[in-house]
C-alpha cells in the first residue's frame, strides 16, 4: 500500500511538472506566434511567385512571362527597376515585349462608376478578346431591370433618395472612412 502511494505521488509530480512545462512552452509560442505566422506567409508568397517563373536555357536566371496592356509597359519597367534597387540585386531585370500569335486575354478599363457593373458582367463570363464589352449595355439595362423587379414606387423613391444623398455627400463620407 505504501509503495502504491509513492508511485501515485511520483506520477502526480511528473504530471504536474509536465503541465508546468507545457504552460511555459505555450506562453513562449504564443509570444512568437505572430512573428512566425508573418514569416511563413512571406515565404509562402515568395515561393508562390517563384513557382510562376521558369528557368532559362542556361539555367542561370528566372524568366517570367505574362500579358499586360501596352500602356502599362513603362510602369512595369519602373517597378522592375525599383525592385532591383530595393533588393540590392547585382543583376538588373530585363523587360522585353514578345510578339505572339496567341489571342491576348480581355482587358477593360474601368473607373469608379463602371467597376460595379463590370463585376456583375464578369460574374457571368468575361468577353473574348476584341468583343464588345457587354458592360456598356448593362449600365443602361440593369437599373431598368432592377426597377421592374422592384415595381413598388414607394420603395423605388426611397432608394432614389438614399442614392442621391450618398452621391451628394460622397466626398464628405469617403473622408470619414
Amino acid at each position: 500500500m505504501l509503495q502504491v502511494s509513492g508511485w501515485l505521488a511520483e506520477l502526480k509530480t511528473t504530471i504536474s511538472a509536465g503541465l508546468d512545462h507545457r504552460k511555459i512552452l505555450l506562453e513562449i509560442i504564443g509570444d512568437k506566434f505572430e512573428k512566425w505566422n508573418l514569416k511563413v506567409r512571406k515565404e509562402k508568397a515568395i515561393y508562390h511567385t517563384l513557382n510562376m517563373l521558369s528557368l532559362d536555357v542556361t539555367k542561370k536566371c528566372l524568366v517570367g512571362e505574362g500579358w499586360s496592356p501596352l500602356f502599362a509597359a513603362p510602369e512595369i519597367q519602373e517597378a522592375l527597376q525599383r525592385a532591383a534597387v530595393d533588393s540590392n540585386s547585382q543583376v538588373g531585370s530585363i523587360f522585353q515585349v514578345l510578339r505572339t500569335k496567341e489571342m491576348p486575354p480581355t482587358f477593360f478599363r474601368t473607373n469608379k462608376f463602371t467597376t460595379a457593373f463590370q463585376e456583375i458582367v464578369d460574374a457571368y463570363d468575361v468577353a473574348k478578346y476584341q468583343e464588345a464589352n457587354p458592360t456598356v449595355f448593362t449600365i443602361v439595362t440593369f437599373p431598368f431591370l432592377f426597377a421592374v423587379m422592384f415595381g413598388d414606387w414607394g420603395h423605388g423613391i426611397c432608394l432614389l433618395l438614399a442614392i442621391m444623398y450618398l452621391i451628394l455627400r460622397e466626398k464628405k463620407l469617403s473622408s470619414q472612412c
